[in-house]
């Protein structure tokens, strides 16, 4: 009996102390993982490539991956 009483102390005590724990525990800081990075992608005329629409480079109303595509493009 006295073996069950004090596995019961010990079991009420690691409660009260994860309970207390919980309870003033800072909350952890917001992550950036659900914030989705919408940069639209272009396809390269040439190549066939998808690269940012930021760094596509514009000619003729087409998109190219990089100036040597584009300088290869031009007649």
């Amino acid at each position: 009996m006295p073996l069950f009483r004090l596995l019961i102390i010990t079991l009420v005590i690691g409660v009260g102390f994860y309970i207390y724990r919980r309870l003033t525990m800072k909350p952890p800081p917001p992550t950036n993982s659900t914030q989705v990075n919408s940069t639209h992608a272009v396809k390269c005329a040439l190549c066939g490539l998808h690269v940012p629409d930021d760094e596509a480079i514009r000619r003729n109303n087409q998109t190219y991956c990089c100036q040597d595509h584009a300088d290869k493009s031009q007649p």
